[in-house]
């Protein structure tokens, strides 16, 4: 949607006029708590409630009102030590070096475990739920989640086609060695890495390439003349491998892919979005940025809008070309009235945004 096309929107009920002097520069804002902009909110809300085709990409700050911490905020992961690890900052928990620092990777692991375990404890919050309402009144296209904690699907797995998980799930592990997942019950995986910091994979040892070592032994003997000629070569077959979470490190990339379809055409197939939402994240790594740009083009280019919605204000200005508006509040409190809006709407008021 251009900028000439945004003023005559329903969603833009609302733009101070210095906004409207730095569109490029400053997204116009409602604020929940401000008495003066209760009007425009409640505008905002009934006309994003009749968005038939919707996209969401969410971040940690959906989360935190389950008591999973972000990780930019004063009390976020980033700005608090590892477990047992005073000298590890959080901002090294995904940083792929801490694999290869024993003491480091078993923080991570003690960290990993405490993650997995809070977010089987907790249940998903009114902004996840208002996510699934999405889902079920069919106006979801996919949500994008930047969260490792599993919770949009944990009590939603009907929505497992709709949902991708950018960097993972501290739920899902696999073999640092072998790749393979393991068998175990994941409560007792939960209990070892917080106890230990790591599990040791009990596949390794029957993995192919071992049974090939074995094999291979059989057949070979020591040369005539040696020392213990006609015994067996005793091969040595590697140590197991660690069994560490799936998710995303700094340094890494993998092909993201959702039922087959690669990111390509996960977007192609959102472009027909007319409402696209950005929920709860402070937009800090180039690959959310990188998303959400792509996704904003598609959406303005179909004549929908895009919505930012935080407690705080978006930090980065390169950024705030890509959305109309941004409506500061507490998460589970916009979700709750989202929710309403969704009920509220008939069918014959569908496709005004």
């Amino acid at each position: 949607m251009s900028s000439k096309s945004f003023k005559d929107h329903p969603v833009a009920a609302y733009q101070p006029k210095d906004h409207q002097k730095q569109r490029s520069f400053i997204i116009p804002t409602i604020s929940y708590d401000q008495p003066t902009d209760k009007k425009a909110y409640h505008q905002v809300q009934r006309a994003c409630g009749a968005a038939s085709h919707v996209v969401v990409v969410c971040g940690a700050g959906i989360s935190t009102n389950a008591g999973i911490p972000d990780f930019r905020s004063a009390d976020g992961l980033y700005n608090k030590a590892l477990p047992g690890l005073s000298k590890t900052l959080g901002p090294e928990m995904f940083d792929a070096r801490v694999l290869q620092d024993r003491e480091k990777l078993l923080s991570y692991g003690r960290a990993m475990g405490s993650l997995r375990i809070a977010s089987k404890r907790t249940s998903p919050t009114v902004c996840h739920n208002y996510i699934a309402k999405l889902h079920e009144h069919g106006r979801l296209l996919h949500c994008y989640t930047q969260n490792v904690d599993g919770l949009q699907t944990s009590n939603h797995p009907q929505l497992a086609g709709h949902v991708l998980e950018l960097h993972g799930n501290i739920h899902q592990v696999q073999c640092n060695q072998c790749g393979q997942s393991p068998d175990e019950d994941p409560n007792i995986i939960d209990q070892l890495l917080l106890k230990d910091g790591y599990v040791r994979c009990e596949k390794c040892g029957k993995r192919g390439d071992a049974h090939f070592l074995r094999s291979v032994s059989s057949l070979l003997t020591l040369p005539e003349g040696k020392t213990g000629a006609g015994s067996k070569w005793n091969l040595r077959s590697l140590p197991p491998g660690l069994l560490l979470p799936k998710v995303l490190h700094n340094e890494g990339s993998w092909e993201i892919e959702l039922d087959g379809k690669l990111m390509d055409e996960l977007e192609q197939m959102d472009s027909v979005a007319s409402l696209l939402y950005i929920l709860g994240t402070s937009i800090r790594t180039d690959g959310a940025a990188k998303l959400i740009r792509a996704l904003a083009k598609q959406v303005h280019n179909n004549n929908g809008i895009v919505v930012y919605v935080d407690r705080q204000a978006l930090r980065d200005r390169k950024l705030a070309s890509y959305f109309d508006l941004q409506i500061q509040s507490d998460l589970d409190v916009w979700a709750k009235d989202a929710c309403q809006s969704l009920n509220n709407v008939s069918v014959a008021q569908l496709e005004i945004v």
